[in-house]
C-alpha cells in the first residue's frame, strides 16, 4: 500500500474525514475513508485512530442548588457544563446555569428553558455553533464525543423528560455529567458526576438509533 502524510483526522459518522499533507491528482488533499481500511503509524508504532475510551475534562454542576426552578433547570445546567469546558464564565460571578436561565427568560419568557429553539438561541447568542436534532444517530454522537466536543442530550430519564452532558463513552456505555443525579437508582442517589449509563440503558430512554434529540455544540 501507500503511505501518505497526515495533517488531520476526524471522526464523522462512520467515516474518518482526513487531510493528507499532499495533494492528490484529481482528488484533492481532503477526503473520507473507513477507518479499518487505512493503518495509522505514529513513528514505528501503529494506533487506533478511534478510540475505545473517551472522557472530557468536562465539570460538574447540579441543578438542585439552583436557586430558581431547580427541578426544571436541568436543561440549562447541562449546557452550562458544556460551556464551561470551553471556557466561558459567568459574568455575574455566580453560577453559570442562574446566568443562562436569565437569558432563557429575558429571551423568551418564564419557563422557556424547556424549549429546544430557544436553548438553541441561548448556545449561538453565546457565540457557539450549534445544531439541534431529534432524528440523530448514535455514530455521530461518538463523532462528537471523539473530536473532544462535549453533548447535550435530552431523553425520558424522568416521567417529565430530562437533559444531560455526554463527555465519553468506553467499552460499557456513556460517560455522563447528570445534574438530578443517578438516573439508575431513580433519583435517590444525587449524585450525578462522571456516572456511567450503558448502552442498553441509553438507548432505551434517548433512542432508538436515529431518533437521538441533541444539541451538538462547537466553537
Amino acid at each position: 500500500g501507500r503511505v501518505y502524510g497526515v495533517e488531520s483526522y476526524g471522526l464523522e459518522g462512520d467515516h474518518l474525514k482526513i487531510s493528507l499533507t499532499e495533494e492528490l491528482p484529481n482528488f484533492g488533499n481532503t477526503g473520507f475513508v473507513l477507518p479499518n481500511s487505512i493503518q495509522f503509524k505514529r513513528g514505528d508504532k501503529i494506533f487506533d485512530p478511534v478510540p475505545n475510551d473517551v472522557e472530557l475534562n468536562v465539570p460538574y454542576f447540579s441543578q438542585r442548588d439552583n436557586p430558581r426552578f431547580d427541578w426544571s433547570t436541568c436543561n440549562v445546567t447541562a449546557i452550562a457544563m458544556a460551556f464551561y469546558y470551553y471556557g466561558v464564565r459567568s459574568k455575574w460571578g455566580g453560577q453559570l446555569e442562574d446566568e443562562l436561565l436569565q437569558w432563557c427568560f429575558d429571551y423568551a419568557g418564564q419557563g422557556s428553558q424547556t424549549d429546544h429553539s430557544v436553548l438553541s438561541a441561548l448556545i449561538q447568542a453565546y457565540g457557539f455553533k450549534t445544531s439541534f436534532d431529534t432524528t440523530r444517530k448514535w455514530a455521530d454522537v461518538r463523532s462528537e464525543l471523539l473530536n473532544r466536543r462535549p453533548i447535550v442530550l435530552a431523553g425520558d430519564f424522568t416521567a417529565a423528560g430530562h437533559i444531560i452532558t455526554l463527555i465519553g463513552y468506553n467499552s460499557e456505555g456513556y460517560i455522563v455529567q447528570d445534574p438530578w443525579g443517578d438516573a439508575l437508582t431513580g433519583y435517590s442517589d444525587t449524585e450525578g458526576r462522571k456516572l456511567m449509563y450503558p448502552y442498553g440503558y441509553i438507548n432505551q430512554v434517548a433512542g432508538p438509533d436515529g431518533n437521538v434529540w441533541a444539541h451538538f455544540i462547537s466553537r
